[in-house]
């Protein structure tokens, strides 16, 4: 054949192998738009936790009685300050029970970080707490509060046993 019964011709992309690029340009916008929305919803998704890795009521030889708790943060949230009430009445002479309440040190904890706390559990005059006898069940409440005011808590029971 002769350059002029040829002339040259373009031939553009089969048909398959364009196809094959649109779906590839489809699945990669596709793939992008799941990872914007994945990452605002977990942003979106803050949760403030507070799980009890450990709670004891202690009550010693003489009667007094002694709590040792260990509180996690299980949650994604900065955990601003952390109480710890028993219920337990400390104030006979006010209407209604008056709880003992301590705090675990740190008083702040990050996501995944853990606060303890070993108190004498004691009245509001001072003396010590002798009321609770051995395999008595004790309600409990830990109330964490997040550095923007919102509030957690988590209620269990503590059993009194003999040091």
């Amino acid at each position: 054949m002769n350059k002029a019964d040829n002339p040259k011709r373009r031939r553009g992309i089969a048909p398959a192998i364009t196809t094959l690029i649109l779906i590839g340009v489809a699945v990669a916008a596709g793939l992008g738009a799941y990872a914007a929305y994945n990452s605002a919803s977990s942003i979106a998704t803050l949760k403030a936790v507070i799980s009890i890795e450990n709670a004891q009521l202690i009550k010693s030889t003489n009667g007094e009685e002694y709590i040792s708790v260990t509180v996690k943060n299980s949650g994604n949230k900065h955990i601003a300050t952390t109480t710890i009430n028993l219920q337990t009445d400390t104030n006979t002479s006010v209407i209604g029970m008056q709880p003992f309440t301590t705090n675990p040190l740190p008083l702040a904890m990050s996501p995944g970080q853990t606060s303890s706390v070993y108190s004498r559990i004691s009245f509001s005059n001072g003396t010590a707490v002798t009321t609770h006898n051995i395999g008595d069940h004790v309600p409990m409440e830990i109330v964490a509060t997040t550095s923007d005011g919102s509030t957690v808590r988590s209620a269990s029971s503590v059993t009194v046993s003999l040091s």
